[in-house]
C-alpha cells in the first residue's frame, strides 16, 4: 500500500483544485482566510481509495452552497435536495481535479468514493485532522477544506441518508446519465436555444440501459462515477445491444487509461468536468460526426 502523501503536496493540490473549480461552477472567487465556516454549515466528504487512511471534506456556510445551486440552476429558490445535489457535484469535480493533479505529481492513480452530503460540520468519528484550509468569499462566505485520517484500517465512508450551434432539420435527442440532478439542469441550461433536446435523464447505470432501449436517443452523455453500475459498464452493455449508439463519457477523472478504456469499448468521446457550453457542444458535434 502506498505511503501517506506529504501534507505540502496535498495542500498545494487541494488549494489549486478549489481555486480552479469554484469560479467555474459557483461563480465565486476565494481568497485564503483564517476563519472557518460558522453558523449554518453543510459538509460533503469522501475517501480516497488509493491513499491509505485519508479522507477529504469540504465544509462551507450554507450560503455558499445556495449560491452554487442558484448559479447552476438559474433559479432564486432552491430546495435542500437541489442544494445537496449541487454540493456533491461540486465536490465530485473538485476531488477529480485533486486526483488528476496528484497523478501528475506522483504517477500514482487515485480513486475516490461517491461523495456524501451532511448537515453541519461532519468529520467521521475516529478521524484526526491532518490539515485545514480556510477561504473567504467577497461577501464573507466561508469555505474550509479538511484532510482527515482514520486510525482504523477500514476507511469506508458511512452512507448518508455561447458556442456556435449546429443546425439540424430535427432536434438531436440527448439522454443524460449522471447521478447528479445538477448536471441534468446544467445540460438543459447550456443546450437551450440549440438543436439538441434532452429527452431523458437517468441517475444510475442500470436504469440507463433500460431507458436507452425505450428512448433510442441520438446521443448519450454518460457519467463514469455513479453508485452501483458505473458508466463504463453501462456504456459497454448499451453498445452490446446497439453498436451504433453514440455515447460521450463524462468525468472529472482525466486519466489516460480511462480515455483508452472508453475508446476501446466504442464510445465517441470524453467530456471533462466542469464543462462549458463550448466544450459540451464540441463533444456532441464530434460524436455525431464520428462514423
Amino acid at each position: 500500500m502506498p505511503a501517506l502523501l506529504s501534507q505540502e503536496l496535498f495542500q498545494s493540490v487541494a488549494d489549486h483544485a478549489l481555486q480552479d473549480v469554484m469560479p467555474q461552477m459557483a461563480g465565486m472567487t476565494l481568497t485564503k482566510g483564517e476563519t472557518p465556516p460558522n453558523g449554518e454549515i453543510y459538509t460533503v466528504r469522501t475517501v480516497f481509495e488509493g491513499e491509505p487512511q485519508t479522507g477529504l471534506s469540504l465544509c462551507a456556510d450554507a450560503s455558499v452552497f445556495r449560491r452554487l445551486t442558484q448559479h447552476i440552476t438559474g433559479q432564486e429558490q432552491v430546495s435542500i435536495e437541489e442544494l445537496a445535489d449541487a454540493a456533491k457535484e461540486l465536490f465530485n469535480v473538485f476531488c477529480g481535479h485533486v486526483a488528476v493533479d496528484l497523478f501528475h505529481a506522483t504517477k500514482q492513480k487515485f480513486r475516490f468514493q461517491v461523495p456524501q452530503f451532511y448537515k453541519g460540520r461532519k468529520i467521521p468519528d475516529g478521524h484526526q485532522c491532518l490539515f485545514e484550509l480556510n477561504y473567504c468569499g467577497k461577501e464573507d462566505e466561508r469555505v474550509q477544506v479538511i484532510r482527515h485520517a482514520q486510525t482504523a484500517p477500514d476507511l469506508k465512508a458511512p452512507e448518508a441518508h455561447n458556442g456556435k450551434e449546429r443546425k439540424h432539420a430535427m432536434p438531436t435527442k440527448l439522454m443524460v446519465v449522471d447521478d447528479s440532478k445538477m448536471v441534468h439542469l446544467e445540460m438543459l441550461k447550456l443546450l437551450e436555444g440549440t438543436d439538441y433536446e434532452v429527452v431523458s435523464f437517468c441517475q444510475d447505470g442500470e436504469s440507463a440501459i433500460e431507458e436507452y432501449k425505450r428512448v433510442r436517443p441520438d446521443l448519450v452523455t454518460m457519467d463514469i462515477l455513479m453508485p452501483g453500475m458505473d458508466g463504463l459498464e453501462a456504456a459497454r452493455d448499451i453498445l452490446k445491444e446497439d453498436p451504433s449508439a453514440r455515447i460521450v463519457m463524462v468525468s472529472s477523472l482525466a486519466y489516460d487509461d480511462t480515455f483508452n478504456e472508453a475508446s476501446q469499448i466504442g464510445t465517441k468521446g470524453f467530456l471533462y468536468k466542469p464543462f462549458s457550453q463550448k466544450t459540451l457542444l464540441e463533444a456532441l458535434e464530434k460524436a455525431l460526426q464520428d462514423s
